[in-house]
């Protein structure tokens, strides 16, 4: 049974360095408040992941969130097939991904916390979960803005 989407997670309950890195950064520029600005999304500090995280703009209300790709990592383009840089999340042609990219942002705008998230995968004999770890960052009137998404395919 794969778990929901969930905002109360620990550091130990990320499986690989890469996300632990990833939550770490976002942990160290969020500061005393719920969550980094958007300025904290910058090549420089990111550098180090170029090519390993999306990005996906919240648009619309809180209570009615819709959620836009703005960049679409190379690597989840080769383990996806497609590219939706500028696209709708929910024009997302895989339906399984669709549904539980929209619980995690959902989630993630609802409680302006960081979400981790599972999927099952099935590859021949091998059956795995990937982890993913959407990480809220605030406009200018402190909304939830953006969230960057690292998924670790290894798990």
């Amino acid at each position: 049974m794969i778990p929901p989407p969930q905002s109360d997670f620990s550091e130990a309950d990320l499986v690989s360095e890469y996300l632990r890195r990833f939550y770490a950064q976002w942990l160290s520029k969020r500061g005393q408040r719920d969550m980094p600005g958007t300025a904290a999304l910058n090549a420089n500090s990111l550098r180090w992941a170029l090519g390993k995280y999306t990005l996906v703009d919240v648009e619309g209300s809180a209570a009615m969130p819709r959620f836009r790709y703005s960049y679409c990592c190379w690597e989840h383009v080769q383990q996806f097939g497609n590219d939706l840089t500028g696209t709708m999340v929910e024009d997302n042609p895989n339906l399984e991904i669709r549904a539980l990219a929209l619980a995690a942002y959902r989630l993630c705008v609802a409680q302006r916390k960081a979400v981790l998230s599972f999927r099952h995968v099935r590859d021949a004999s091998l059956i795995h979960f990937d982890q993913a770890l959407v990480l809220p960052h605030c406009g200018a009137e402190g909304e939830v803005a953006r969230m960057l998404v690292a998924i670790d395919f290894d798990t």
